[in-house]
């Protein structure tokens, strides 16, 4: 027999499956989800502020350190 534990997000829902053999707990296994989704978030908005700062140091219009003298 297999149980079903839904836990919402606001992102997404997560289900996860346990067995009844392994005696791990639910409320390990909702703090495990609840740190991974942590987890995935703060990886998601590094690569997303490390892919705008690249595109605000390399884009063609941005303001160089060097002084042209004419």
């Amino acid at each position: 027999m297999t149980y079903g534990v839904v836990i919402n997000h606001s992102t997404y829902d997560k289900v996860i499956f346990l067995s009844e053999k392994q005696n791990t707990s639910t409320k390990h296994l909702i703090l495990n989800c609840f740190l991974t989704n942590i987890f995935l978030k703060f990886l998601l908005v590094s690569l997303a502020l490390r892919v705008l700062f690249m595109k605000i140091k390399y884009h063609p219009y941005a303001p160089t350190t060097k002084l042209e003298v004419d």
